[in-house]
């Protein structure tokens, strides 16, 4: 967050304050994915959740893509609990949580574990679940950095239960058909 321009910086603060305004109750879970891998989807939920911790509110970043977890590399983060400990039991939310330097006092994030990049952990709608209630209990906004849902359907259960997703678009990179073909992804009526 420290390293874009102040035009940037304000255009982050827009999108928060627009997310922020149109919330009510526990609508505050977004689900930041893209059409590609490599559209900036990091570099957007870093930035939203500075925003959002730079207005007051409290945050947890989730690294949601397992087989690219840029969250956890940018921020160098390198836990034995994450995100996989959490959704099957091993570990409790508030003792896989993480803070980085990088990143304002009120935000906490939830990383990858080191071997989930080998054998990802499917998040199953009822963990996904767990994991929202439990976040928004003890924070005021959970954001997930996650996958570029065409490459990484296993992502969905998680996507589907947030209030929000956010589609990031990179101007003169991101392809029409992938666009298309997210758009194209059809509701599994097993709630996965």
């Amino acid at each position: 967050p420290d390293q874009i321009s102040a035009g940037t910086a304000e255009g982050f603060r827009r999108l928060a304050g627009s997310l922020a305004a149109r919330v009510d109750g526990g609508g505050k879970t977004v689900f930041v994915t893209g059409a590609a891998p490599l559209e900036g989807k990091t570099t957007t939920t870093l930035n939203l959740a500075a925003s959002l911790a730079a207005a007051g509110e409290r945050v947890i970043l989730v690294d949601a893509d397992s087989r690219r977890p840029a969250l956890t590399r940018t921020l160098s983060l390198a836990s034995p609990r994450g995100l996989t400990s959490v959704v099957t039991g091993g570990a409790g939310l508030l003792e896989a949580l993480e803070h980085s330097p990088a990143l304002p006092e009120s935000v906490r994030v939830l990383p990858q574990e080191p071997n989930d990049i080998l054998a990802p952990v499917q998040v199953s709608g009822v963990a996904a679940d767990s994991l929202i209630r439990g976040s928004i209990s003890i924070a005021d906004w959970l954001l997930f950095d996650g996958p570029a849902l065409s490459h990484a359907p296993d992502a969905l259960p998680i996507a589907k239960r947030a209030a929000t997703v956010v589609l990031v678009v990179h101007l003169g990179k991101t392809r029409e058909r992938d666009l298309v073909d997210l758009g194209g992804r059809r509701h599994d009526p097993a709630g996965n």
